[in-house]
Order: C-alpha cells, then sequence, then structure tokens
C-alpha cells in the first residue's frame, strides 16, 4: 500500500491466525487476492531468459558452422554473459519501440558487441525463435508444477496414513450412502493426482523437443546443425519437419492447458469436499485460522476463500483451453499472427495455477477433524443397507436384485427407527418368500460403521485393513515418478552448464 509514506500493516482487518502464521497467512492472502492487487508482467518479460537461451544456443551453432570468425565469436559470446548477468540482476526492461523479446534481445547485443551481433539471426526466424522460447517456458513449469504435485500428493498419502480408520459417510448423489473413512477420501485425490503426474510427465516429453532451426517454417540453406541446437537446449529432440516445428508453436499451449484444466478440475473437487465439511452443518474438519479468511463486517465467520478461489480459478483454466483452441481452429499451417495472442493466455494460466498445490498442502497438512462427529454421522441413514443386501444374497445364493427389492421395503418399514435390524429384514423376507433368515449374531456386523467396513474385501475399497497396500503402492509411485523428474531436471541442467561454459571458453578468445 502507498500513500507516500512508510506503512506497514501487519495483517489483515479479517486475520484471525496467530502471528507465528504470518508467512502462511501472506501467501493466502497473495493467492486469493491475486490480479486484484498484483500486475502482471509484459508476456516478453518472461520469455528473457528462454530467448537468451536460443540466443546462445544459436551462436555455438553458428560458430561451429563458422559463421563468426574467433575473434567475432569472443565479442559475440561477451556480450551474451554480460546480457545474461543483467538479466539474472532484474536490470533489463523491453523497449516497445523494438515490437518484441526477440528485437530488444538483438538490440541489446547490438550495443554490448557492435554490428557483429547482426549475424546472430543468420539461418534463423522469430517464427522458430518464439516456438523455442514458449516451449522452454512451458516445460520449466510443468516440470516444477511436476514437483510441487509431488510434494502434495506425500501429504494426502501421509494424512490418508493417519486417518485410514476415521470413519464417516461416503456420498452418492449428494446423499449418504454408505460408510468410508477420511483416510480413503484422501487417497482417492491422491491416485488422481498422480494420473494427472503422468500426464504430465507425457506432456513433459512432448514439449521438450526442439524447433530451432527451422526458420520461417522452410530451413534454411545455412549449414546449422539442428540435432547440436537440441542439445545445447536440454532438447530429447527435434520436431523435426519444419513446417510442423513452428506451426505447432500453439499446440504446445493447448496441450498445457488442457493438462493443467483437468488437474484443476480435480482440485476443484477436493475444495468443494473441504467446503461442505467444513460447514457449520457439518462440522467434521476444521480448517486452520491462517488458511481462512474472515468477514469486514461478520466478526464470528471463517471462510474457506481459499477453496472458493480454487473453483473459481478452474472455471479460469476451462476457458483459456477453449480460447486457445478457438485460436488454432481456423489457422492453415504455418505462422500467423493471432498465434501471439496464445502467450498471454499460456502465462495468465500459470499464475492462477501455479501455487495451488502448495496452499493445498498446507491446508490438508493443518486441518483439524472432529472424529466424533464424523463417526456419529454415519449412524441413521440406512448406510448400512447396502450390505444387508449383499450379505444376504451371498450367503443364500439368491439373485441379488431380488434381495435388493426386499431391503428396500425393509428400509421403508423401518424409517421412524432409522435403522435396519434382524426383525425386520426376516419380517420382510418372509413376506417376500425368501427362506433365508438373519440370525443375531450375523446382524451385529451391521451396526457398527467398523463392522461395515471390515466387510469390504475388494482391493482399493475403504476397509483400514487393506489400506496400506494401497497407500504403499500409491508411494511406490510417487517415488518412480519423482525419479523421473529429477532426471529430467538434472539433463536440463547440465545442458545449460555445458552451453554457458562454452561460452565462455569462446568469450575467451
Amino acid at each position: 500500500m502507498s500513500n507516500g509514506r512508510e506503512t506497514k500493516v501487519s495483517a489483515p482487518v479479517w486475520s484471525h491466525s496467530p502471528e507465528e502464521t504470518g508467512e502462511i497467512r501472506e501467501r493466502l492472502v497473495a493467492f486469493c487476492a491475486g490480479r486484484d492487487v498484483e500486475p502482471l508482467p509484459a508476456c516478453d518479460e518472461a520469455l528473457l531468459h528462454e530467448d537468451l537461451a536460443t540466443n546462445e544456443a544459436s551462436t555455438l551453432a553458428l560458430c561451429a558452422a563458422g559463421v563468426f570468425s574467433r575473434k567475432e565469436a569472443a565479442e559475440i559470446c561477451s556480450a551474451l554473459q554480460h546480457l545474461r548477468r543483467e538479466i539474472e540482476q532484474g536490470y533489463i526492461r523491453l523497449d516497445p519501440r523494438y515490437e518484441d523479446v526477440h528485437i530488444n534481445i538483438e538490440e541489446l547485443l547490438r550495443a554490448y558487441a557492435g554490428e557483429v551481433a547482426g549475424k546472430i539471426h543468420s539461418g534463423r526466424s522469430r517464427n522458430d525463435q518464439v516456438a523455442c522460447d514458449i516451449r522452454l517456458w512451458q516445460r520449466d513449469r510443468v516440470l516444477a508444477h511436476l514437483g510441487n504435485l509431488i510434494e502434495t500428493i506425500r501429504a494426502f498419502i501421509q494424512r490418508a496414513e493417519a486417518e485410514k480408520a476415521t470413519v464417516m459417510p461416503g456420498f452418492s448423489h449428494h446423499q449418504r450412502a454408505f460408510v468410508t473413512t477420511f483416510g480413503h477420501l484422501l487417497a482417492a485425490h491422491a491416485e488422481a493426482w498422480l494420473r494427472d503426474v503422468e500426464r504430465g510427465l507425457a506432456l513433459f516429453s512432448r514439449i521438450n523437443r526442439c524447433p530451432l532451426g527451422a526458420a520461417a517454417g522452410f530451413g534454411t540453406s545455412w549449414p546449422i546443425d539442428r540435432d547440436q541446437l537440441a542439445s545445447f537446449l536440454g532438447f530429447e529432440g527435434l520436431i523435426e519437419n519444419s513446417l510442423d516445428a513452428v506451426s505447432s508453436r500453439l499446440e504446445v499451449e493447448a496441450d498445457v492447458a488442457g493438462w493443467i484444466a483437468l488437474w484443476m478440475t480435480h482440485c476443484s473437487a477436493l475444495a468443494q469436499d473441504l467446503i461442505l465439511f467444513s460447514m457449520e452443518e457439518f462440522r467434521w474438519v476444521c480448517l486452520s485460522p491462517e488458511t481462512t479468511t474472515g468477514s469486514s463486517i461478520m466478526p464470528q465467520k471463517r471462510n474457506p476463500d481459499f477453496a472458493e478461489v480454487i473453483k473459481g480459478k478452474t472455471a479460469l483454466a476451462h476457458g483459456a483451453l477453449a480460447s486457445l483452441l478457438s485460436l488454432g481452429k481456423g489457422q492453415p499451417s504455418g505462422y500467423h499472427r493471432d498465434s501471439q495472442y496464445s502467450k498471454q493466455i499460456g502465462q495468465d494460466l500459470w499464475g492462477e495455477a501455479f501455487q495451488i498445490p502448495e496452499i493445498l498442502r498446507i491446508v490438508i497438512e493443518t486441518a483439524e477433524l472432529d472424529r466424533e462427529r464424523m463417526r456419529a454421522a454415519t449412524r441413521g441413514g440406512f448406510l448400512e443397507a447396502a450390505e444387508w443386501a449383499d450379505y444376504i444374497a451371498r450367503e443364500a445364493k439368491i439373485p441379488f436384485r431380488e434381495v435388493y427389492t426386499a431391503i428396500g421395503q425393509a428400509v421403508d418399514r423401518a424409517r421412524k427407527k432409522g435403522r435396519l435390524d434382524a426383525r425386520t429384514v426376516n419380517a420382510t423376507l418372509k413376506e417376500r418368500g425368501i427362506s433365508y433368515r438373519v440370525d443375531e449374531k450375523a446382524a451385529a456386523r451391521f451396526e457398527s460403521p467398523e463392522g461395515l467396513l471390515a466387510a469390504r474385501a475388494t482391493k482399493g475399497s475403504p476397509n483400514p485393513s487393506l489400506a496400506e497396500a494401497h497407500l504403499t503402492r500409491l508411494r511406490s509411485e510417487v517415488e518412480k515418478h519423482a525419479k523421473a523428474i529429477r532426471a529430467a531436471e538434472r539433463k536440463i541442467s547440465a545442458a545449460e552448464k555445458s552451453r554457458l561454459a562454452e561460452i565462455a571458453r569462446l568469450a575467451k578468445g
């Protein structure tokens, strides 16, 4: 906040969290406020590092092709080193007179190295440059996001382990349906996010292909080694067809948006679970003070704003995907200026989505549960009805649908009582002409939520005795994917280190 004087605001007016949780609160406020108070940078300023990298790679390829003399190579590489320092220290701002990041960097290099900088565009077009910049930029964000997903999935699994026997109702059609556990609910979200990680790794592989050297889409007569360019930038390989290399620029952003949109749909489902279960009408989940916000007029409010914001951001993600697909649907092959509008959509999408894993991790780690209320909510509502039907059909060896009808009638008879018992069920079976009877000992298994869960025999069900095997498999999947992410990061880092070392060697002349 600025009023011409130094002003410090220690907390929002609605803050209820203790001072020691201020860092979490600040992150939450920033997440929820977003663009209401924070401006976005120019799209091409976000690509400064990536465009510098493509210039470094192009310079090395041109040096290998003999385009630069030794003296010229030293001059341009020294200029690239100087420009990297300026960018890393935040000194560079784009000049609108030069239209985009590509010409801005070329002009900066010209200022540092003189007219030799004009050679750096040999065999290159802004078409393949921007396609390469976008792949580099999106590649880094996909990898970073995958790492964040992994950390949050670990938190889900850890909490699922702790709550594997915390019973609660499960829902279908917004109605209580059967007994489950809070651990099983969290494990379900963890498994969905693991599929998002799998999709993200496949997406990364598609993005991690180099378009540089395709020029305007028709190749070049300059003797440039495109495989070498890809290696300098840590790509897995090429988008070999030169026309596809520039035509697929928008595909990258749409592919990323599709991935984010589906993952955010999963986030929205978790957000809605947390909203419902933290409502006064449920009070199963108590969100920590630092993860909730308040009202400017009602002091008692503890609002799950983060969850509502996630749902809103999910709608934006779906809209971004639709916009990107619409941009591409009427274009012929090649580069066209309307593609330029994909850049801001792709960047804005990350601005909305990138913090979500950390926010949800903090929420899950700090939330408290009212386990007694959760268990009490499993009483009434006939959550045991399906197990009665299953048990009788299995033991009597008669068609399930026949027993299903009988149990439905028994439920209607027992509405006032609120639960099924052997007497009511047996009377209904007799009326239906079914000879099987349930004894009191067998009926006792249906009286507790733990007994109902213990009867679940299928892999992946909420039976606490089966949960550990499921969670162990999830942990194994997490570590496998984490290993793949680290390997990709190491390869990119090694390529950058090698590229910068070669630039430094040539700069010495």
